[in-house]
Protein backbone atom coordinates (compact mmCIF):
# COMPACT_ATOMS: atom_id res chain seq x y z
CA UNK A 1 0.00 0.00 0.00
CA UNK A 2 1.13 3.78 -0.79
CA UNK A 3 1.64 6.31 1.96
CA UNK A 4 -0.48 9.11 0.75
CA UNK A 5 0.17 12.48 2.67
CA UNK A 6 -3.03 14.30 3.83
CA UNK A 7 -2.42 18.11 3.14
CA UNK A 8 -5.48 19.36 4.79
CA UNK A 9 -6.43 20.67 1.52
CA UNK A 10 -9.45 19.36 -0.33
CA UNK A 11 -9.67 19.46 -4.21
CA UNK A 12 -12.07 22.35 -4.26
CA UNK A 13 -9.50 24.14 -2.05
CA UNK A 14 -6.46 23.27 -4.03
CA UNK A 15 -8.74 24.65 -7.15
CA UNK A 16 -9.76 27.90 -5.40
CA UNK A 17 -5.95 28.50 -4.56
CA UNK A 18 -4.61 27.96 -7.77
CA UNK A 19 -7.65 30.07 -9.59
CA UNK A 20 -6.48 33.58 -7.24
CA UNK A 21 -2.91 32.95 -8.22
CA UNK A 22 -4.24 32.84 -11.84
CA UNK A 23 -5.80 35.84 -11.29
CA UNK A 24 -3.41 37.84 -9.40
CA UNK A 25 -1.04 36.49 -12.41
CA UNK A 26 -3.67 38.26 -15.02
CA UNK A 27 -3.80 41.12 -12.83
CA UNK A 28 0.08 41.56 -13.30
CA UNK A 29 -0.48 41.42 -16.64
CA UNK A 30 -3.21 43.79 -16.88
CA UNK A 31 -1.50 46.36 -15.23
CA UNK A 32 1.65 46.19 -17.46
CA UNK A 33 -0.10 46.24 -20.75
CA UNK A 34 -2.09 49.09 -19.23
CA UNK A 35 1.13 50.92 -18.46
CA UNK A 36 2.61 50.18 -22.09
CA UNK A 37 -0.41 51.59 -23.84
CA UNK A 38 -0.18 54.62 -21.53
CA UNK A 39 3.18 55.39 -22.36
CA UNK A 40 2.72 54.52 -26.12
CA UNK A 41 -0.18 56.70 -26.03
CA UNK A 42 1.63 59.47 -24.21
CA UNK A 43 4.30 59.09 -26.88
CA UNK A 44 1.80 60.07 -29.57
CA UNK A 45 0.54 63.05 -28.19
CA UNK A 46 4.20 64.94 -27.51
CA UNK A 47 4.66 63.67 -31.33
CA UNK A 48 1.78 65.55 -32.22
CA UNK A 49 2.24 68.35 -30.20
CA UNK A 50 5.74 68.71 -31.58
CA UNK A 51 4.30 68.63 -35.00
CA UNK A 52 1.65 71.58 -34.05
CA UNK A 53 5.06 73.79 -33.12
CA UNK A 54 7.14 73.00 -36.18
CA UNK A 55 3.59 73.95 -38.23
CA UNK A 56 2.91 77.28 -36.34
CA UNK A 57 6.93 77.82 -36.42
CA UNK A 58 6.53 77.70 -40.66
CA UNK A 59 3.14 79.39 -40.37
CA UNK A 60 4.89 82.36 -38.43
CA UNK A 61 7.53 82.58 -40.81
CA UNK A 62 5.75 82.18 -44.16
CA UNK A 63 3.58 84.90 -42.89
CA UNK A 64 6.50 86.89 -42.15
CA UNK A 65 7.51 86.60 -45.92
CA UNK A 66 4.41 87.14 -47.37
CA UNK A 67 3.95 90.56 -45.52
CA UNK A 68 8.36 91.32 -46.11
CA UNK A 69 6.54 90.78 -49.97
CA UNK A 70 3.70 92.81 -49.55
CA UNK A 71 5.83 96.31 -48.16
CA UNK A 72 8.37 95.85 -50.98
CA UNK A 73 5.49 95.72 -53.98
CA UNK A 74 3.93 98.29 -52.24
CA UNK A 75 7.56 99.84 -52.06
CA UNK A 76 8.44 99.84 -55.33
CA UNK A 77 5.49 100.41 -57.00
CA UNK A 78 4.04 103.86 -54.97
CA UNK A 79 7.37 105.06 -54.60
CA UNK A 80 6.95 105.82 -50.83
CA UNK A 81 9.14 105.14 -48.13
CA UNK A 82 9.42 101.66 -47.14
CA UNK A 83 8.50 102.30 -43.07
CA UNK A 84 5.58 103.77 -44.66
CA UNK A 85 4.36 100.68 -46.54
CA UNK A 86 5.03 98.55 -43.52
CA UNK A 87 3.25 100.76 -40.68
CA UNK A 88 0.33 100.87 -43.41
CA UNK A 89 -0.10 97.02 -44.04
CA UNK A 90 -1.76 96.73 -40.61
CA UNK A 91 -4.86 99.25 -42.35
CA UNK A 92 -6.09 97.08 -45.34
CA UNK A 93 -8.80 99.46 -46.35
CA UNK A 94 -6.78 102.52 -46.93
CA UNK A 95 -3.96 102.70 -49.74
CA UNK A 96 -0.32 103.49 -49.00
CA UNK A 97 -0.96 107.36 -50.66
CA UNK A 98 -4.26 107.63 -48.23
CA UNK A 99 -2.42 106.57 -44.99
CA UNK A 100 1.21 109.08 -45.81
CA UNK A 101 -1.39 111.72 -47.11
CA UNK A 102 -2.75 113.69 -43.52
CA UNK A 103 1.01 112.98 -42.14
CA UNK A 104 2.83 115.14 -45.18
CA UNK A 105 0.22 117.67 -45.37
CA UNK A 106 1.01 118.60 -41.55
CA UNK A 107 4.70 119.16 -41.98
CA UNK A 108 5.34 122.73 -41.95
CA UNK A 109 8.39 123.73 -44.28
CA UNK A 110 10.85 126.75 -43.00
CA UNK A 111 12.03 129.37 -45.65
Amino acid sequence: MALVQDTGQSGFDTAVAELLKEVRTLMRQELVLARHEVQYEIGKLLRAVLWFVISMVLAGIGLSVIAAACVLILFEYTGLPAWTCAVNRHAPTQTCTDAVGPVSASVVTVT
